[in-house]
């Protein structure tokens, strides 16, 4: 119990011993709050991180725009002038002959997304299997998958003959639709697009063999068609000649003053030869 009692009286003097202890501070706590929002009212430091990552991310897709873009929107064409016949072959192997004052354009390195070109005048397309195969034009647009075929498109005139497979012929404007078979031939006339049986496929394909068949065809579509085959000039008023139609067949191993002097024989004109390359027809009633 004395040891207890001694302990005890022990602990009561080291108690009253801290109480009376001051820890010395130099700083009062207003100078302390003036201190803490000083602190706080100091911009954050900013910590700099490299973006040598993110530029060459940037660059890169800057780099694959650029490409998919010049591959899109790059186009080749091939031309076939007056008195000329052209044959070329597309990047997966099809092939088009053009006929005279004929012109293709297509995008070359697009050509593995999409097989679509665009034609002004007249060819003829040998197209190899695969995706789909599209050929436009003014008044309306081709497509198949693998087939041969001819397309005449000039001015108002849009015609389609399909040699082998199955071809699809559209228009442009009027929505409307019609698939051709083997010696079929798609016409548009009068902005109305028919379906007609052509077993001599010599009108729509003879030009291939430099062979010229015009069955019931207008005077000004023949003596056209004669200025582009022999790159000459003839001079005609369309009006006088243009209700005329008639028949004619045509090689072109005859020289242009022979086929001429055929043409005005079998459409009744008058011809004359009024420089080294020019010509002129009349009516002759």
């Amino acid at each position: 119990m004395e040891e207890n009692k001694h302990k005890d009286a022990q602990f009561e003097e080291q108690l009253k011993l801290f109480e009376n202890m001051e820890v010395p501070y130099k700083r009062t706590k207003q100078e302390v709050w003036e201190a803490m929002s000083q602190k706080m009212a100091e911009p954050p430091i900013k910590k700099i991180i490299p973006l040598n990552l993110t530029r060459w991310v940037a660059a890169a897709v800057i780099i694959i725009v650029s490409t998919l873009g010049f591959m899109r929107f790059y186009t080749t064409s091939v031309h076939a002038g007056h008195g000329e016949h052209l044959a070329c072959t597309l990047p997966d192997n099809s092939t088009v002959r053009l006929n005279a004052g004929s012109n293709i354009s297509y995008a070359p390195y697009w050509w593995r997304f999409n097989r679509a070109l665009s034609l002004e005048g007249e060819a003829f397309f040998e197209v190899e299997k695969g995706s789909r195969f599209v050929v436009n034009s003014a008044l309306g647009y081709t497509e198949v998958l693998g087939t041969s075929f001819n397309i005449y498109a000039r001015d108002t005139v849009y015609q389609v003959f399909c040699k082998t497979g199955k071809v699809g012929v559209h228009t442009t404007n009027s929505n409307q639709s019609i698939t051709l078979s083997p010696n079929e031939k798609g016409v548009l006339r009068n902005k109305v697009l028919t379906k007609e049986l052509e077993k001599n496929e010599k009108p729509s394909m003879g030009w291939i063999n430099d062979q010229f068949y015009f069955n019931n065809v207008n005077l000004v579509q023949v003596l056209e068609e004669l200025e582009r085959q022999y790159n000459v000039t003839i001079n005609f008023d369309r009006t006088a000649l243009g209700k005329q139609n008639g028949t004619i067949l045509i090689t072109k191993e005859k020289n242009i003053q022979s086929v001429l002097e055929i043409t005005a024989a079998t459409f009744d004109l008058n011809l004359m030869k009024t420089d080294k390359n020019t010509y002129s027809v009349t009516p002759n009633y």
